[in-house]
């Protein structure tokens, strides 16, 4: 199951070209002269004459870039639409082309284990080339935030693994939510975690999955306590915040649940999540629970 798209409501994202080339493995070079002498793609311009791409252009670009790498020339395979793409991609397609999403997880932790940074960070760095965003984010780097918790909870991880492991992840996940040029009228939200919640990498899944159904996201960082929080809200113009929980302290969590809720404004929604609610007594009812990144993409979309 993949992200949805975003209901029309919701304002579109735009790529600026150096964002394009990360996400397609294509250079900008390749994409300006591929826009030029074919007309592959149509991007739309800033005020200043910025180009700007969407994500079709994003997925179409991918589909070159995979089809020259098997073969096809540019100038056979252009002018082509997507679908037929797409079919030319499924007649080559062998169990070695693509691996798994699962794989890249596993070979990733793989790589981890052993403190082979460079590996990890190649195998983050093909799926991002390889896989759309959607699919990045839900099949990848989803499930590794999921795995490294679970273990580091469960003392399968060394400390050195685990930050060595959150280092990456932030990384990434922030290069990815900084490709967002969002519409400067979205509706605003903030993303961060309760004071004495330092793990962070869920609140960026979460600001990640906000961006990508068209809300204007600024990330805060983790560890903020709850009137820090209504303050920024107030402050970002947003009407959303988005809060993840590890619950390290569970009795610290309920407690910076129940300060926000008591303090959050009427027209400022919260949602909260992540695997540390199970350790929480309760959520207080002012607070919207989800349980899940497909669930949390369908109640903002």
């Amino acid at each position: 199951m993949t992200l949805s798209r975003a209901r029309s409501g919701a304002a579109v994202p735009r790529y600026r070209i150096g964002a394009v080339a990360r996400l397609t493995g294509v250079s900008t070079h390749a994409i300006r002269v591929w826009e030029k002498r074919y007309a592959t793609v149509r991007p739309s311009r800033t005020a200043g004459g910025d180009r700007l791409y969407s994500e079709a252009d994003i997925q179409r670009l991918r589909a070159l870039r995979r089809l020259i790498g098997l073969g096809h020339a540019i100038g056979d395979i252009a002018a082509l639409p997507v679908a037929e793409l797409d079919h030319l991609l499924e007649l080559h397609l062998t169990p070695t082309v693509d691996a798994p999403s699962g794989d890249a997880v596993a070979r990733y932790l793989a790589c981890l284990g052993r403190m082979d940074v460079a590996g990890a960070e190649a195998v983050l760095e093909a799926s991002i080339a390889t896989l759309g965003r959607r699919e990045v984010i839900e099949q990848v780097l989803a499930p590794l935030v999921q795995q490294i918790g679970a273990r580091w909870q469960a003392g399968d991880l060394q400390v050195a693994h685990e930050h060595a492991a959150t280092a990456m992840l932030r990384t990434h996940l922030g290069g990815l939510l900084r490709l967002f040029v969002p519409d400067p009228t979205a509706r605003g939200a903030i993303a961060t975690t309760p004071a004495g919640e330092p793990h962070e990498l869920g609140a960026l899944m979460a600001a990640l999955v906000a961006a990508s159904v068209g809300w204007r996201v600024t990330y805060l960082g983790p560890n903020l306590p709850a009137a820090e929080i209504v303050l920024a809200a107030r402050q970002a113009g947003a009407e959303l915040v988005l809060l993840s929980c590890a619950a390290i302290d569970p009795a610290q969590t309920q407690a910076e649940l129940t300060r926000l809720a008591a303090l959050a404004p009427r027209g400022l929604r919260v949602v909260v999540g992540g695997a540390g609610l199970d350790r929480v007594r309760t959520v207080p009812a002012r607070l919207a629970r989800v349980g899940s990144l497909i669930e949390l993409e369908r109640l903002l979309s």
